[in-house]
């Protein structure tokens, strides 16, 4: 096996650590400005506060759809279009890579899944008497480790079509095309992650909703004749709302 050489480790580190660092300082920009918004301090939500559970279908989200796009062109111009001797990385490397991006986004839930509890709440739409509740950071760090195997994956793609412009396999004008498809994607997924992070805490900690969700429990057991919540005999709190990832 030929070992890296000091430039190759360093574009290595570029492409893993350095898309890590920039989604790492976006998410950190977020989570302070989220948190700090007046409606969330005074309900004194914080990075330990619990969140709702959510919702893992891969395929509703925008982000692990990209990721795992972008890593299976990698593979296919990997196995096919690029040169055996490869001027930036070594052709071997990028099939790594597009694996590596493309298993990160999938485990992602798992870092919130990590952090959850038991929570008994009142049967609700889901008909069930508890949830998994995990918390702020927790879902934070899921979001994170999304962005990053986005991030890495259309990194690796454009570094992939740079190969096959210096092997003379791709003219200046379909790179230029693509190298500003590929970051305009980054520019419209940033911006969407801004707004979907901000709304999906604020949705969690929403006194109107919760206040509807347990309206909605009293009125489901006054129609089936159950006995009704009072001071003394609470009811658990209703489900939270359901929530995906990016």
């Amino acid at each position: 096996m030929t070992s890296l050489t000091s430039a190759q480790n360093w574009y290595l580190i570029l492409l893993t650590l350095g898309s890590l660092a920039a989604c790492a300082i976006f998410m950190a920009i977020r989570a302070g400005t989220t948190l700090n918004e007046p409606s969330l301090k005074a309900k004194e939500i914080t990075l330990r506060s619990r969140m709702g559970q959510g919702t893992w279908d891969f395929s509703q989200s925008f982000a692990t759809n990209i990721a795992v796009i972008g890593s299976v062109l990698t593979i296919v111009l990997t196995s096919g279009a690029l040169p055996s001797t490869t001027s930036i990385l070594p052709n071997s490397a990028y099939g790594g890579l597009a694996v590596f991006f493309g298993s990160v986004v999938v485990i992602a839930p798992l870092l919130y899944n990590g952090t959850a509890k038991r929570v008994p709440v009142s049967p609700g739409d889901m008909d069930t008497a508890a949830e998994y509740h995990g918390t702020v950071w927790g879902f934070l760090l899921a979001a994170l480790v999304t962005e990053w195997g986005l991030l890495g994956s259309i990194a690796t793609v454009f570094v992939t079509l740079l190969e096959l412009y210096n092997a003379d396999s791709l003219s200046v004008i379909p790179l230029i095309v693509l190298a500003v498809t590929l970051f305009a994607a980054i520019v419209f997924f940033a911006s969407y992650s801004w707004v979907k992070i901000d709304g999906t805490i604020a949705d969690q900690f929403d006194p109107a909703h919760e206040a509807a969700r347990a309206n909605r429990t009293i009125a489901a057991r006054a129609a089936n004749n159950l006995t009704l919540p009072t001071k003394e005999n609470p009811l658990p709190p209703p489900p939270s709302p359901r929530w995906t990832l990016l």
